[in-house]
């Protein structure tokens, strides 16, 4: 038994590092996901704050033959809509890289009391040696498959990449040129 829990406790110890990495990049990600809560909140406020100002103070004073006069009026919302947009996304990405180190931190923990737990399961130790084995192998296994698995995700990430090309091609139909 205490020759199993030799071999086994340098593979646990490196679950134990790795969880305290994917555990810093989550509270990394978890501060980067309230900036830009924060930022929201801002350009919000930002721009409830600027129309309500430009209302009540300039609207009265200003001629109402020109459009070109009431473009500070309208300025603001079109980058508001631009910044918050931008915003959204960014967190929509630190959400979704949260989550995928919350299911990481879970696989290596559920896998630390799996070979923890499996360690006491026989009293024959010979028995018992070839049960961990059976377990690493399957570890070891499943981890190939989680590799695959974040490599796909990458790639449908990509497949919602803006189409750049269309939209310029939409623009200039639209404008004419």
């Amino acid at each position: 038994m205490k020759e199993l829990n030799k071999k086994i406790s340098p593979l646990t110890s490196a679950f134990d590092s790795s969880i305290k990495l994917v555990k810093d990049e989550k509270d990394r990600l978890a501060h980067i996901f309230k900036i830009y809560k924060i930022f929201i909140w801002v350009v919000v406020v930002a721009l409830i704050f600027w129309e309500t100002y430009l209302i009540f103070n300039i609207y009265p004073k200003l001629p109402s033959t020109d459009w070109r006069v009431y473009i500070t009026f309208y300025l603001p919302i079109p980058i508001s809509a631009g910044l918050l947009w931008t915003f959204i996304i960014q967190m929509n990405k630190a959400q979704r890289q949260l989550i995928k180190c919350a299911q990481y931190i879970h696989t290596l923990k559920y896998k630390d009391s799996l070979l923890k737990a499996s360690m006491e399961i026989f009293s024959d130790g010979l028995r018992n040696e070839e049960h961990v084995a059976k377990l690493i192998d399957n570890i070891i296994e499943q981890s190939h498959l989680y590799k695959e698995a974040v490599t796909e995700d990458k790639t449908d990430n990509q497949s919602l990449a803006l189409p750049i090309d269309t939209i310029v091609e939409l623009v200039k139909a639209f404008t004419g040129k």
